[in-house]
């Protein structure tokens, strides 16, 4: 080696110089921020820790964090299909006889012979009221309508 030639190390964002004086390096080239993974069409961030995770994972496998958008979903699921039930019921027993209900459901074949009949004189009506308060009732896709 020639005398003033200093060999230079580089070894894990750090230079060893040969009298051992370390310099770090980041301090002129900063370390990069690791990218996260793209998340994939089953999957979320965590709304805590950020990791990615299931969509459909109630509580972060990482973390331990109720997700909240879930738990919305689900109780928002659960107040649409009692709005659903109760508008339901009210159509019925308000104009029944003219099978409204039916079409809110889906059920137009029904309703337009309910609609031409008066809901059967009024029984076809009734046995509907009947079917939708005691909750087995179901729409035109074959999802139940209850409370």
């Amino acid at each position: 080696m020639e005398k003033g030639k200093v060999n230079t190390y580089i070894t894990s964002f750090h230079i060893y110089v040969c009298t051992f004086k370390k310099i770090k390096i980041e301090k002129y080239f900063p370390q990069q921020q690791k990218t996260k993974p793209m998340k994939q069409s089953n999957e979320k961030y965590c709304s805590s820790c950020g990791e990615i995770i299931n969509i459909k994972a109630v509580i972060c496998p990482k973390c331990g964090v109720e997700q909240a958008d879930q738990v919305k979903a689900i109780n928002n699921e659960l107040n649409e299909q009692r709005n659903k039930w109760i508008l339901t019921l009210l159509l019925c027993w308000f104009l029944g006889v003219l099978g409204i209900h039916r079409f809110y459901t889906g059920h137009t074949g029904i309703g337009i012979a309910q609609l031409l009949t008066l809901g059967g004189c009024g029984i076809w009506a009734l046995i509907d009221l009947i079917i939708i308060a005691t909750g087995n009732y179901k729409d035109a896709q074959g999802n139940e309508i209850k409370y």
